[in-house]
């Protein structure tokens, strides 16, 4: 418990919980990013530099420790268990045990525990004294002690690690994604904003050009309608002249010919129309 609490609160643990978050970022060593259209760079401040800086060490460390590179076959990535090794004698852990069959068989740890003690008294290095008797009766309930209150008190502590590394590593990568998320979502809206702003002004060019188009014709019509008001008031001058010329002739002939007329050839008009009228009569009242 206590080495994996020392391992997330040192420097392993700082980069192991970075490096979680690292492959989701995507971070750009230059001084200046270009901007979604392509155009002009954007200005980065210094403190964003300096971040993108340590992204940028931070993304090639976890290539040399963590990339294609490494051989993850003959040597192994090392993982700290969440939970406490398997435990022989409530204070050995279950590995070594594990690590000494192999090379001493069953009985090998036992032996070189028994042997190691034996030979620590025999030489006089651990000296038996009236405090090795404290040493024996402390023991027993130490053990006990461990046993029965060691869960509850290692569940108790194991809440508090988790809540510190909720505070301190899960919550602030946590918090780092969701403005990431945000910040790609918004990049993303503005990227959509820029490629809809060459159909928008596509669309401004065409209406432009149709207004053009209607103010050319309404111009046309109008110089239609001008010359077409022109045409006609020159063809109205023309009738009406043309029927002020007919109705002087008209008149000037008529009167001609009404001058021209003697009153004996008015009188010998008068009576052939009389004559012509009762024949006229007569062909009539014979028919009936």
């Amino acid at each position: 418990m206590l080495s994996r609490l020392a391992l997330k609160s040192g420097s392993v643990g700082r980069f192991c919980g970075l490096q979680r978050c690292l492959p989701q970022i995507t971070a750009r060593p230059s001084s200046s990013t270009p901007a979604v259209g392509g155009d002009k760079p954007l200005p980065v401040l210094p403190q964003h530099q300096a971040m993108i800086e340590d992204m940028v060490r931070w993304t090639q460390a976890n290539e040399v420790f963590y990339g294609k590179d490494r051989d993850t076959v003959n040597f192994p990535i090392l993982k700290m268990s969440p939970e406490k090794p398997k435990m022989r004698f409530l204070v050995i852990p279950q590995e070594w045990f594990d690590a000494l069959y192999t090379r001493t068989g069953v009985t090998g740890p036992y032996l070189l525990t028994y042997g190691l003690a034996a030979t620590l008294v025999s030489k006089e290095i651990f000296i038996v004294d009236h405090v090795f008797a404290d040493l024996m009766m402390l023991t027993p309930p130490v053990l006990l002690a461990t046993y029965f209150w060691g869960p509850k008190v290692g569940t108790w502590f194991q809440k508090r690690i988790d809540v510190k590394n909720h505070l301190i590593y899960e919550k602030p990568i946590a918090d780092t994604k969701t403005s990431c998320t945000k910040q790609m979502a918004k990049l993303e809206t503005a990227k959509e904003a820029l490629d809809a702003t060459k159909d928008f002004v596509h669309a401004q060019k065409e209406y432009v050009l149709l207004q053009l188009e209607a103010s050319y014709r309404e111009r046309l019509n109008k110089v239609y309608t001008e010359v077409k008001k022109r045409l006609d008031f020159k063809m109205e001058v023309q009738n009406a002249q043309r029927r002020f010329e007919q109705e002087h002739m008209v008149n000037w002939i008529t009167s001609n010919v009404v001058k021209s007329i003697t009153p004996k050839e008015e009188e010998k008009s008068i009576a052939d129309c009389i004559a012509t009228l009762k024949k006229i009569s007569q062909a009539q009242s014979a028919t009936a």
